[in-house]
């Protein structure tokens, strides 16, 4: 009998996105939250720090 990766090339990819998709199966904004997390924790600039500011080019 040939062995089962022979008879599924991406078996282990399966398996992967299985378990990824398992273990997040209870936090659905997880990946949004990590995406968008940093922007919301950063302190906001005003008009005048933008328009005196120096140019980041």
């Amino acid at each position: 009998m040939a062995p089962i990766m022979a008879l599924i090339p991406n078996l282990q990819n399966y398996l992967d996105e299985f378990m990824f998709r398992f273990n997040r199966r209870k936090t659905p904004m997880a990946a949004f939250q990590k995406l968008l997390g940093p922007a919301t924790i950063k302190i906001p600039v005003n008009y005048e720090k933008m328009a005196l500011g120096a140019s980041t080019g």
